[in-house]
């Protein structure tokens, strides 16, 4: 049994799994379906159920020709660029007076190693 609802900025995810005695409750102040999402996974972890986080990324290979077309320096602002370079075979991003960080290619997205 599940039960979803909101008002005025805030979500809240109600399931029961009766036949275990479980049930799980997600309030948040975030008004889209992350409290449902974290409700079922929570359910999920508590069946011993496989839960895939959202913070798992799957990298797509790239051929090393094909990095090039993404170098570049991107000014963000007056005194911010993204430097968008190639070492060794994967990209790298660098923030102005910041450290590379390596990048991977996720199907038409691009996410920094650690992050999104």
């Amino acid at each position: 049994m599940a039960h979803g609802g909101g008002i005025e900025g805030f979500s809240t995810s109600l399931i029961y799994a009766p036949d275990r005695r479980i049930a799980v409750v997600v309030l948040s102040n975030v008004n889209r379906d992350a409290p449902q999402k974290m409700s079922d996974q929570l359910l999920s972890v508590a069946l011993d159920k496989p839960v895939v986080l959202t913070s798992e990324h799957k990298a797509v290979p790239v051929a090393k020709d094909q990095l090039t077309k993404f170098i570049g320096v991107f000014a963000l602002s007056p005194a911010f660029s993204l430097t968008i370079a190639v070492a060794g075979d994967e990209l790298t991003a660098q923030g102005t007076g910041q450290q590379a960080l390596p990048l991977m290619y996720e199907a038409n997205r691009m996410a920094i190693h650690g992050f999104m």
